[in-house]
């Protein structure tokens, strides 16, 4: 894909500092030698600006809890100010810091500037790192320029600019403690013939780091996890290319700052030299500057053992179910309306609309999988059609499926499992994965299975992840969509090793490839990195104890839907009404995928 370069803004001597606000969904950024903030808000396309004058500002960045209140620079000192965002008055409301100026060096300024993960600020003229109301001793010292910073939390890594000697630095990171240690020199212009210096950067959700190129009209992509490694660059319409930062609603726009200054004799002239510029195209995103805290609502009531949510686009609602209770239910989040259907004795343990049949839906009951209609707004259902059964000698008497869902194909994946107990959580190893096509083939994959779990697919990568909960895993299979076929076991995510309490339940994947999974008995939602093998990438704590799956949904595919229970596991009692409701979490950075309905073929 070629990436799309589009000019937003007029000329600025020297735009610099973008940040993106998710909670305003508009930029911030800084004309230096106008000495301006500034704010572009995407949506109305308007920009408002409020003079620093006589004090020139470099980076503007807003404080986290407190509104129309950011953290500046102001030549030698950094303060926080308020501003609304709209007319073109400021007020400093605390002078936090004022920089070292040593003899050598008495007219030393703030430069780039931007916050990690943890919320610490940290800024460059001598690059000295900064708390609120603390300035610690300087850390890296004969620093020429100090320019772009960036953190790659997951790697414990901090990247760093200093302009003039034309490379990007890499650290040791300590978010805890904001310690940086073992600088060594991770990319090198010379090498790479690359003509200007480095100046702002940022790193997208695969940790490549994007450099802005001053003075060579450019912006770089380079491999995070290699050095010297150049992925890409980007020819831009501007010489002096300041800074950037990803933006937009799904963080997938690169918002570029341009100057027009007198560079080696020669001046470039606006409106394209100095201008903001959005990229789009680029196959990256980015994640947002501070952790958003997810928000957690109870949508219903509560029931035994709700499981296998599936959000369906077409009628933007959830179906799910309730194993013990034996139910199935629609939720429709426009009018908070829950709708339940007995399916009479046997247990059901999902339900997954059957593609381009109104009404229809494949659902398990006990060893069976049947076809059924049921219109979603009474109790009434009806089995249209068994479309296969399992297991049926006497050894196998007690199994009945678990979990279930279509890969990209509309093939059914389901999981069977003896509901004869050994102890808690502990069942025999009875079960098997099956698969069924469009033909009613079934067919099985995996056997001697204890608890046949959550299932997800990126055909992208050609791989399957699943889950047997009593392995305390997560593995990865490679995954040929076309025939059904899965191989090659590898577990990529151990519970244990990361402290997990609980067991792995249900699963889904987001639109970056990273798995979200329920923690049965843990409280938790964790978000993994299936491509980098034991990588966890967040916890969501969650107010009941029984996760038990999860699926993204509503208009925009944002929100995150979770099921859990609220049955006697070893006499311990989970009241209503938060155990066993349905839940819905937002602010989570990301979006999922449309879920596969089943594709069968009339008969």
């Amino acid at each position: 894909m070629v990436p799309k370069i589009e000019r937003i803004t007029e000329s600025y001597p020297l735009g610099e500092g973008p940040h993106w606000d998710i909670d305003s969904q508009s930029l911030y950024f800084v004309d230096c030698v106008g000495k301006n903030l500034m704010r572009y808000t995407p949506a109305s396309q308007k920009i408002s600006k409020a003079s620093t004058a006589p004090k020139q500002p470099t980076f503007i960045i807003p404080v986290e809890g407190r509104k129309d209140q950011f953290i500046v620079s102001l030549d030698k000192e950094i303060a926080i100010i308020f501003w609304d965002g709209e007319n073109d008055k400021i007020s400093v409301v605390e002078k936090l810091c004022i920089a070292d100026n040593p003899p050598e060096a008495p007219d030393n300024k703030f430069n780039d500037g931007k916050c990690d993960s943890s919320g610490r600020l940290w800024a460059g003229n001598s690059f000295s790192s900064m708390r609120r109301k603390v300035i610690e001793k300087s850390i890296v010292s004969g620093i020429h320029i100090s320019n772009g910073l960036t953190f790659s939390e997951q790697a414990k890594k901090m990247y760093y600019v200093d302009s003039f000697k034309r490379t990007i630095d890499q650290f040791d990171f300590d978010v805890a403690n904001g310690t940086i240690t073992n600088r060594q020199v991770f990319f090198t212009l010379d090498k790479h013939s690359i003509p200007g210096f480095p100046d702002g950067m940022t790193i997208d959700n695969d940790d490549n780091l994007w450099v802005a190129i001053f003075g060579g009209s450019r912006i770089l992509k380079i491999y995070g996890q290699k050095p010297e490694t150049l992925l890409d660059s980007i020819e831009m319409p501007a010489l002096e290319v300041t800074s950037m930062t990803f933006g937009g609603a799904n963080l997938d726009e690169l918002y570029v700052t341009t100057a027009a200054l007198e560079f080696d004799g020669q001046k470039p002239p606006p409106p394209a030299n100095g201008a903001i510029y959005k990229i789009t195209g680029t196959g990256s995103k980015g994640f947002p500057i501070w952790k958003m805290n997810p928000k957690i609502e109870r949508l219903t009531e509560s029931i035994t053992l709700g499981e296998a949510p599936h959000w369906d686009v077409e009628t933007q609602s959830l179906y799910y179910v309730d194993i013990i209770g034996m139910a199935i239910y629609k939720y429709t989040p426009e009018t908070k309306k829950s709708v339940k259907a007995s399916v009479g004795l046997n247990q059901v343990s999902f339900i997954i609309p059957v593609e381009d049949e109104k009404n229809q839906f494949v659902v398990s009951l006990g060893r069976e999988l049947v076809r059924i209609f049921w219109n979603s707004e009474t109790e009434d259902i009806r089995i249209i059609e068994k479309l296969t059964e399992v297991e049926k000698s006497e050894d196998f008497i007690y199994n009945r499926f678990n979990d279930g869902k279509c890969d990209p194909s509309g093939r059914l994946w389901a999981g069977t499992l003896n509901t004869v107990a050994e102890g808690p959580l502990v069942y025999p190893p009875k079960g098997t994965l099956y698969s069924l096509d469009s033909e009613r083939k079934i067919t099985n994959h995996l056997k001697n299975l204890r608890i046949a779990n959550g299932l997800a697919f990126n055909t992208k990568l050609r791989k399957m992840y699943y889950i047997d909960s009593s392995e305390g895993t997560v593995d990865q299979y490679d995954f040929d969509v076309t025939n059904g076929i899965i191989s090659n076991r590898q577990p990529i995510f151990t519970l244990s090793k990361h402290k997990v309490t609980g067991i792995a339940d249900g699963m889904t994947i987001d639109v970056d490839g990273n798995l979200w999974i329920a923690i049965f008995n843990g409280s938790r939602i964790i978000k993994i990195d299936p491509q980098r093998p034991e990588t966890l990438l967040d916890t969501i704590e969650m107010p009941v104890k029984q996760i038990t799956s999860l699926t993204f949904g509503g208009p925009d595919l944002d929100e995150l839907y979770v099921t859990t229970g609220a049955f006697k596991i070893d006499n311990e009692e989970l009241p209503p009404p938060d155990n066993g409701a349905l839940y819905k979490v937002t602010n989570i950075g990301t979006k999922g995928l449309p879920a596969a309905n089943f594709r069968l073929v009339n008969m």
